[in-house]
């Protein structure tokens, strides 16, 4: 938000709870009261949506957290492409609709490829019931929306970035060790504003940073000084701490050798391109 007021954008956060103070524009919007977002729609010089709403991922993907997250996503997704249809019924001009989604899990044992080219699949992508999730959260967008599929993200207050510096601390590391796609928090923007102002975008992106790295080579950049010295955790061990704790296992556990086919060619420049120069950055 803050660098595209920087960089002269008009941009307005759609909240269903509007905080007092906030340093950014923000309206109001609910299924049940969509009167203050039509008057955001119906701006002279039209609008982009870029559509992040949804629970935050984490905690373990228990069926009623899968429902949650799909009430949470889907719902509100289809209460919003109503509202931008019917500003566009009577004028309303929406430039791009950027879909926020997610590179899909698979096994940790997986070195197969996801670009673009890729699409998840409900009956094998990731922990149970998160195929599903990322294909109807997809199809609650317009036919012509801009998937964004990210992978995790790295920014110094980020959840993720946290729990893997703590496991850096403690020397321990995972004795699964599969693919993680990443990006940095300034890039995943970054790419965003890029699709914004592209003539021609494509109709889905991979936003994950170019070098596939390896949940031990994420840990270790976080605390280089004490990779030589290491105590492996066992998987069992692992999904069995990860259950107390009620996070997903699969976070950690899986695999997904994610890359973007379209942002090199498309003219994107990373800020963050290797797991050293984003791990230096977001160092707690």
């Amino acid at each position: 938000m803050t660098r595209l007021l920087a960089a002269g954008q008009r941009a307005v956060v759609l909240t269903r709870t509007p905080t007092s103070g906030a340093p950014y524009p923000q309206a109001r919007w609910g299924h049940d009261d969509i009167g203050p977002l039509h008057d955001q729609l119906m701006d002279q010089s039209g609008f982009n949506i870029i559509n992040l709403v949804g629970r935050r991922l984490g905690p373990k993907f228990t069926p009623k957290e899968v429902e949650q997250h799909k009430a949470s996503r889907v719902q509100p997704t289809e209460t919003l492409r109503d509202a931008v249809a019917a500003a566009q019924s009577e004028g309303g001009v929406l430039h791009r609709w950027v879909q926020g989604s997610a590179v899909p899990l698979w096994d940790p044992a997986s070195t197969e490829e996801f670009t673009e080219a890729t699409f998840p699949t409900a009956d094998h992508d990731g922990p149970e019931g998160m195929g599903q999730l990322v294909e109807d959260w997809e199809a609650s967008a317009p036919d012509d929306a801009i998937i964004v599929r990210t992978g995790v993200v790295l920014g110094q207050q980020s959840e993720i970035t946290m729990g893997l510096s703590a496991m850096a601390m403690t020397k321990t590391r995972p004795n699964i060790d599969g693919y993680l796609p990443w990006i940095h928090e300034e890039d995943w923007v970054g790419i965003v504003q890029h699709l914004l102002n592209m003539s021609e975008p494509p109709s889905s992106v991979v936003a994950v940073a170019p070098q596939q790295t390896r949940l031990s080579e994420v840990i270790n950049a976080l605390a280089p000084g004490l990779a030589p010295r290491h105590f492996p955790i066992p998987a069992s061990l692992l999904n069995f701490g990860m259950n107390l704790l009620r996070m997903e296992p699969g976070l950690l556990m899986g695999s997904t050798k994610a890359r973007s086919t379209v942002l090199k060619d498309s003219g994107y420049s990373f800020r963050f391109p290797t797991i050293a120069a984003a791990t230096e950055d977001v160092s707690l």
